[in-house]
């Protein structure tokens, strides 16, 4: 375990005081290379670390940010991540937890062995489900011509203009199909 990460606290040093921690650590420390989004720039915040009542208490904000690809107009676009963090952990098994070292039990507390909490997959998750389901540059954009392919967004294409078909290209196709069955 990576000990000098600003996501690892050790939990003796913790029970004698509250720990700060300001963050500005690069995206791949954290994982955070995903298919449909590259995080650019770096992760900052601050988590403070508390002992309260026989549990270890991360509150704080986090934010990155992700660059997407819009799914209208294909466009790449940055999208701002601003996630507030809330982390419990205690080394309290939970009743069905035999020999693992963290679970996460219903009520959000992650359970822990040993002198290190590791909050680095719990952070690289608040970041994740932030991510838009479905990117978009704008709330308005017009996409892409469905038979050109043209951005509508930088106004209308040529085959606007032109004569609707009574029958959309794939109807015609599907036709064909079943004829020569």
């Amino acid at each position: 375990m990576d000990t000098s990460s600003p996501f690892v606290i050790n939990v003796s040093e913790l029970r004698q005081g509250a720990i700060d921690v300001e963050l500005d650590e690069a995206p791949s420390h954290l994982d955070l290379e995903v298919e449909d989004a590259q995080f650019v720039g770096r992760v900052t915040g601050r988590l403070s670390w508390r002992w309260v009542s026989d549990r270890v208490v991360a509150l704080g904000r986090l934010r990155a940010t992700a660059q997407m690809q819009c799914v209208r107009c294909l466009r790449e676009l940055r999208q701002a991540v601003e996630v507030e963090a809330r982390l419990v952990y205690s080394d309290e098994p939970s009743p069905e937890e035999k020999v693992v070292d963290l679970d996460v039990d219903d009520e959000g507390v992650t359970h822990y062995q040993g002198e290190w909490i590791d909050a680095r997959e719990d952070v690289r998750a608040f970041l994740l489900l932030e991510l838009p389901d479905i990117p978009l540059c704008s709330e308005t954009c017009k996409g892409l011509c469905p038979r050109c392919g043209a951005d509508l967004n930088d106004g209308p294409c040529d085959c606007a203009e032109a004569k609707p078909d009574d029958s959309p290209e794939w109807k015609k196709q599907l036709s064909q199909i079943r004829e020569e069955l």
